[in-house]
């Protein structure tokens, strides 16, 4: 998989996205078997009205030149620039209930999401 020109990782920009090890799990489960192709997720911010930024996973992006690498163990995490700031600190977890489960996002400047 290219990678494009990427300008900087997250990491180098001291910030921090916790993923749980549940989320790590099945995230590696997907990927395992053939539900997920690319070892890549990427967080997506929108708007949550009044609740604030809203982030969600998007499995199915492809890397833009002005991306932000996180690498997580297994995967990696792809950031738009413009909202890299507010990822920070993000924790990404996985539930499983009687919908069957999903990827939930909490973020510290806004409400959550999530998708699956």
């Amino acid at each position: 998989m290219g990678r494009g020109n990427f300008a900087a990782t997250l990491f180098e920009m001291k910030m921090k996205i916790e993923f749980s090890e549940t989320a790590r799990e099945k995230f590696m489960q997907l990927l395992a078997t053939g539900e997920l192709t690319r070892p890549l997720v990427r967080l997506a911010a929108g708007c949550a009205g009044c609740s604030g930024m809203a982030v969600g996973m998007d499995f199915n992006a492809r890397p833009q030149d002005d991306d932000v690498l996180y690498p997580e163990s297994g995967f990696e995490v792809l950031i738009a620039r413009d909202i890299a700031e507010y990822v920070d600190g993000t924790k990404i977890d996985y539930v499983d209930n009687e919908f069957g489960g999903n990827f939930i996002v909490e973020n510290p400047y806004g409400s959550s999401a999530c998708w699956w």
